[in-house]
């Protein structure tokens, strides 16, 4: 099932820990999944090899700090991070590699009304800082929808299809290398404009 789940508690510490090989039952079963939890500090962690989830699944999370973080080797999307609330997550010296889906899939549909696409910056993650992060040989290295006043710096993309999709963002990119068949980032002003999904 699920190596790690907290659900609506606060103050977490995760430290020098590994989730591996979790996520047997479906795909809403992941390495680490966190559910409307604030003040979350993750470092020194391995979240590889999920089964059919993602490594780390953030619903409704504030204040995150991910650092120095490995997740290597999955059939899905190594990160989601999504819902009211998601919002100020720093990933720092985090590494993705080898995942046939997304790095990081930040989405902005209401998942209470999942069968309507709606396009609203309250279901998307918010003030994200990716800083020293590498993402490589996945599929998709990520897709964000409406995902605001963010940071991308010091970071590496060398993915299979394509590097980073952007929707209707507001992304500042610095310092950052983006190589392989289609370097990126790619700028969308609509959703029918995204390539096919890859899920």
């Amino acid at each position: 099932g699920i190596g790690f789940e907290v659900k609506r508690a606060d103050n977490i510490i995760m430290d020098h820990s590994t989730f591996i090989d979790n996520g047997s039952s479906n795909s809403l079963y992941h390495n680490v999944y966190f559910l409307y939890n604030k003040n979350i500090l993750q470092s020194d962690l391995e979240m590889s090899r999920p089964t059919t989830g993602k490594s780390c699944k953030y619903t409704s999370t504030t204040n995150v700090t991910a650092q120095h973080i490995v997740m290597r080797d999955g059939k899905s999307n190594a990160v989601q991070a999504d819902n009211t609330g998601a919002e100020h997550i720093l990933f720092h010296d985090y590494t993705i590699d080898n995942y046939e889906g997304y790095g990081l899939w930040f989405p902005c549909e209401d998942y209470m009304d999942k069968f309507t696409y709606k396009e609203d910056p309250i279901f998307a993650p918010q003030y994200v800082i990716l800083n020293r992060v590498s993402i490589t040989n996945t599929k998709t290295g990520g897709i964000w929808r409406i995902v605001k006043n963010s940071h991308i710096l010091n970071s590496y993309f060398n993915n299979r299809r394509d590097n980073l999709q952007l929707l209707k963002c507001d992304v500042d990119i610095q310092n950052t290398v983006f190589e392989g068949p289609d370097n990126g980032p790619t700028y969308y002003s609509s959703k029918d404009e995204l390539p096919d999904p890859i899920l």
